[in-house]
């Protein structure tokens, strides 16, 4: 079972996520954060980690060094394409591009999922 934590402050775009992973992995635990220092000390037990970039007390940058630190995986979320070029800048992995290809990938996955009749 993969325990995944959520990092988001808008409350129905967090339940989106928890639906959209839980269609895809039925066998997860998630915790939830909306702020940075609620995120922290949940980050050591987490398999991957889904985050905003900004949120209350520092957003995603209040958290990468422990992320990092930790070696954890990691999903960065935003509606803000500047706030996925500051990402990238920071990592330098050509996240933007590679972000819309999961983006897609996901779209892709879902609609198999949902053509072939699967709701769990």
């Amino acid at each position: 079972m993969a325990n995944i934590l959520i990092v988001e402050d808008n409350e129905n775009f967090s339940s989106l996520v928890t639906q959209i992973v839980h269609s895809l992995f039925s066998a997860s635990k998630f915790s939830y954060a909306v702020t940075a220092s609620q995120a922290l000390p949940l980050i050591a037990s987490a398999d991957i980690i889904i985050t905003d970039f900004e949120f209350p007390d520092g957003g995603f940058l209040a958290l990468l060094p422990t992320i990092q630190k930790e070696n954890k995986r990691f999903i960065l979320i935003s509606a803000e394409p500047t706030h996925v070029k500051i990402y990238d800048s920071i990592l330098q992995i050509d996240a933007l591009n590679k972000g819309i290809h999961f983006v897609r990938s996901l779209i892709s996955t879902l609609k198999t999922k949902i053509c072939a009749g699967e709701t769990s």
